[in-house]
């Protein structure tokens, strides 16, 4: 059983007494502000010692409204979170840690007309991710009541089906007309972060976007803002058909647990590609020479959901129909925007699989005919290998000698093997390079007078998160930890970079000509090093 707090919100009608009503100019009465609901969002949304910036969109004679707030003054901002709420579309807050010298654009206090506000670049460190479930409708209005809770149901089933996957429980909240989810994630402010949560935020539309509800797709920057539990959604003027409603937290997990990088790599590789469908559909297919949804029909396959995808379309398979215990709607099979058709499964045991192998599951004459094909048009020469997948695609690699796993580090390996998915390959890579970085540069061999050392460089190449690439590093961390803290904790640096981040770790110290100011003296300068770098 998850432990999950009971302070749960009853977000269809949320009944308010006449006290904490206010009428705004147009429509019917709104609720005010829940000071309470304020302070409990603050300390699940925002790290406890980040700085953050508080937002007012669409403020009345004030414009953008902004103000920094620092740790020591939660209390401050609040108060001023409050104070704004009804008075603008909506009242919103910075999710990750902002740099400390943007307090000095307001210091623990909001600003009316504000020209800036935080950027991408302000960013110090990702530590959510925020995905919003909103229902279809015209902009600048309120939901229905219909359309509200088929959003906060969808939040619901998404939650159900990242659990699956073993995701922990996020924050699950009510944005007043829709619903989301926040989790904790920990990645560098980088490229590389920014790609992985847009492709995260992709795969989730993948399986939950449709013409009812939408999945934004654009919760992925590092800047986002987030609107405040506590404060009124506000957009257009509340009605009894679509009445302004308070954001707030419906469940709070007791730890709020990080999801892993590979996690997050896991449901990335779950969006499908061009590469994943059958490749020849590019040169001798169109969109109209194969009925695809006939061809579902006609088979029976079973679909739970159907939807338009990046110019294509897309059926949701549950069960699967390779292995009916996977039933958490991880199978799919689609056209793609360009003709060609891909199918598969997001379970590593059906690693591998796609349209040829589907199509042959319910049409075994047609892979035969394609087996056939392909022996006449190779002259009978097919290496033993007939399949259409094998076609087109390049093979990988043969797996090496089993001499290669010899002596101490083969036994690990083989010890690891049977409690790990990692291939035995990736997992002998790593010992050996993290073994050689632990040691440092002692071993060597010598030619003649020169004493030459290892530089141990590596590159793990295979299909995302199938390859279970990330899951062979942690397997050898978790060893190499055993044999010296120390490097394990402070000279393993995240997996998870551009190639700008990899340079910043192991950086040498950064000098930098300055001004030396003297009164009544003529300015001069001097070397001074504003970074100290990392040590060797």
């Amino acid at each position: 059983m998850k432990n999950i707090t009971s302070e749960k919100r009853d977000v269809t009608q949320r009944p308010v007494d006449p006290p904490d009503q206010e009428r705004r100019p147009h429509g019917v009465p709104t609720p005010r502000a829940d000071h309470a609901e304020i302070l409990r969002g603050l300390g699940s949304l925002i790290l406890p010692n980040a700085l953050v910036e508080l937002r007012v969109l669409g403020a009345d004679r004030a414009g953008t409204v902004s103000g920094y707030f620092d740790p020591n003054h939660r209390q401050s901002l609040a108060n001023a979170c409050a104070e704004w709420s009804g008075r603008g579309a909506g009242v919103y807050l910075s999710l990750n840690p902002v740099n400390a010298d943007l307090l000095a654009r307001g210091s623990n206090r909001v600003k009316t007309w504000a020209k800036h506000t935080t950027s991408d670049a302000d960013i110090l460190r990702r530590v959510r991710l925020p995905i919003d479930f909103d229902p279809r409708r015209p902009s600048g209005i309120s939901s229905t009541n219909q359309e509200h809770e088929a959003a906060l149901a969808r939040a619901h089933q998404c939650r159900d089906w990242l659990r699956d996957l073993g995701w922990p429980d996020p924050l699950l909240g009510d944005s007043g007309n829709g619903s989301n989810l926040v989790f904790a994630v920990d990645l560098p402010n980088d490229p590389a972060a920014t790609e992985l949560l847009s492709r995260c935020l992709q795969a989730i539309a993948f399986q939950f976007d449709d013409d009812v509800v939408a999945v934004d797709l654009t919760t992925y920057n590092a800047a986002r803002i987030w609107r405040a539990p506590g404060t009124l959604n506000a957009k257009g003027d509340s009605t009894e058909e679509r009445p302004h409603r308070l954001a707030g937290l419906l469940e709070v997990p007791t730890t709020l647990a990080t999801v892993s990088c590979e996690q997050l790599e896991t449901l990335a590789a779950m969006l499908p590609s061009e590469e994943q469908a059958d490749s020849r559909q590019h040169v001798r297919r169109t969109k109209t020479d194969f009925d695809l949804e006939r061809w579902i029909e006609d088979h029976g396959l079973p679909v739970v959901a159907k939807k338009t995808w990046q110019g294509g379309r897309i059926w949701l398979l549950n069960p699967c129909p390779w292995n009916a215990e996977h039933n958490n709607r991880a199978a799919y099979v689609g056209q793609l925007a360009n003709g060609a058709i891909a199918a598969g499964c997001h379970h590593n045991g059906c690693r591998g699989k796609g349209w040829p192998d589907l199509r042959a599951l319910y049409e075994p004459e047609a892979s035969d005919r394609t087996s056939s094909k392909a022996r006449r048009s190779s002259g009978g020469h097919t290496n033993g290998d007939t399949s259409e997948e094998s076609l087109c695609q390049d093979r990988w690699p043969d797996p090496p000698d089993p001499a290669a796993f010899y002596g101490l580090a083969g036994d690990i390996v083989r010890v690891i093997e049977p409690h790990s998915e990692a291939d035995p390959v990736a997992l002998l890579i790593q010992l050996l390079v993290g073994f050689g970085n632990l040691v440092g540069r002692i071993p060597h061999f010598t030619v003649e007078a020169d004493d030459h050392y290892l530089n141990l460089f590596a590159n793990l190449v295979g299909s995302t998160s199938k390859g279970r690439k990330g899951v062979s590093w942690g397997q050898i961390l978790r060893l190499l930890h055993a044999v010296d803290p120390d490097w394990a904790d402070n000279r393993v640096m995240t997996g998870l970079s551009s190639g700008e981040g990899l340079i910043w770790q192991v950086r040498d110290a950064i000098k930098s000509r300055q001004p030396v100011k003297q009164k009544g003296q003529p300015p001069r300068y001097e070397e001074v090093e504003v970074d100290p770098g990392v040590p060797d």
